[in-house]
């Protein structure tokens, strides 16, 4: 499916611009550079100790944000990306600061009265250490030690996804507490941010550190209420929290099998590296508010097709927009693709079209789609809807309207 999102952001761009007619056709726009601080507010890279180039480049619908950061060059397209990839960076900064020594030297003091010399050695070396408390004084520990180990070799092996590694009661609570705090998705596959949140949340949990303490020791900014990326917070923030990543994919399951998708779809959709549990929750809560499951599975089928996180942020934001629309409006009556381009009718015949974007321009293409969506051969829309998360320039919103688009912009 990465070709299907690639060629809606080509329809999108300027890529008819050569066409002789259209590029005659006033008022069309050319994308041009804009100022990357005027779309994107200042809070959204605090922290994270990214420096963004002045300027963002236009594809037509989203912006290319470039700069430096803690891990070099960096190109990201779209603001949520960019947020996402900044919470990243912030919470590993962050998580970097805490004294996971200091935790862990509480966690020999609890143990039962352990040897010095074992707290000693848990102090400065915990990972080797946990195994070789003496029996009894640690019975928990000597557990579930070896599932621990084998958690922080999943996770450093980028198999932060799988549901194979134990959720440890307690402990697997403590990780995605503390990520969600944070604002990152505690599946995220980024090897360095998997194994600096196992690592601290180990030694928080067994120095018998709550996450409300550990959020104490970091700097404000990086608390916070919301997933970013997954733009999840309140309900469905504390579901991810309270919940194991086997709990997220059974009720994901069972929520995708009453919408018609059926299993071999879901299961592709699992194994897709880019839809973590955490997301794919975030994706499923989406599309059970769209009242309906006509064209669901085919949706969903192209969700599981996602190749990078680009593409499956976009699927997600769609299913976002889609949602936002039937609680303003009410529910749909299908989704459906025109051509790339994944759209809904409601029960009216209104046409609704979802648009994940920074800044859409007024160019030729979306002079042609805009026109094409409204010429339905069967039965034309008695209404055409856009919904977007981002702006539109003054010439495509006016022209838009001209055409008989009503306009919704959603957060």
């Amino acid at each position: 499916m990465k070709n299907n999102l690639a060629l809606v952001f080509t329809l999108l761009a300027c890529g008819l611009a050569n066409d002789p007619v259209l590029a005659e056709n006033p008022p069309h726009e050319t994308p041009l550079p804009v100022t990357a601080a005027d779309y994107l507010p200042e809070e959204t890279i605090e922290g994270a100790g990214l420096v963004l180039d002045p300027m963002a480049e236009p594809d037509g619908a989203n912006l290319r944000f470039a700069g430096t950061g803690p891990r070099g060059r960096f190109v990201v397209s779209g603001r949520q990306n960019l947020a996402a990839y900044a919470a990243l960076l912030r919470a590993i900064g962050e998580l970097e600061k805490m004294d996971r020594e200091k935790m862990f030297g509480q966690a020999a003091g609890k143990a039962a009265k352990a040897p010095i010399e074992a707290a000693a050695k848990l102090v400065t070396d915990p990972a080797k250490t946990l195994a070789a408390l003496p029996k009894g004084a640690m019975s928990f520990l000597q557990r579930t030690g070896r599932q621990i180990k084998e958690n922080s070799r999943q996770m450093a092996e980028g198999s932060a996804n799988s549901t194979a590694a134990a959720d440890l009661v307690g402990l697997g609570s403590i990780k995605r507490q503390l990520a969600v705090s944070l604002g990152v998705d505690p599946y995220l596959p980024d090897e360095t941010f998997q194994s600096i949140l196992n690592e601290t949340a180990s030694a928080a949990y067994f120095g018998g550190i709550g996450v409300k303490a550990l959020t104490m020791l970091v700097a404000p900014a990086a608390v916070s209420g919301t997933v970013t990326g997954l733009n999840i917070s309140g309900n469905l923030a504390k579901k991810i929290v309270s919940s194991s990543a086997a709990d997220l994919r059974a009720s994901d399951r069972e929520d995708l099998s009453s919408l018609g998708v059926p299993p071999e779809t879901i299961a592709a959709l699992f194994a897709n590296r880019w839809f973590t549990p955490a997301s794919t929750t975030a994706l499923v809560d989406a599309l059970m508010k769209l009242g309906t499951g006509k064209g669901i599975p085919s949706f969903v089928a192209a969700c599981a097709g996602a190749e990078d996180g680009a593409d499956a942020t976009y699927y997600r934001e769609v299913a976002r927009l889609l949602a936002r629309r039937v609680a303003a409006k009410g529910p749909l009556e299908r989704v459906e693709f025109f051509h790339a381009l994944p759209v809904a009718l409601s029960s009216e015949n209104e046409l609704v079209v979802p648009l994940p974007a920074d800044l859409l321009w007024w160019t030729p293409t979306v002079d042609e789609i805009s026109q094409a969506l409204l010429e339905n051969e069967g039965a034309p829309p008695t209404g055409a809807e856009l919904w977007t998360d981002g702006q539109l320039t003054p010439i495509a919103a006016a022209a838009l309207r001209e055409r008989g688009y009503t306009i919704s912009t959603a957060d």
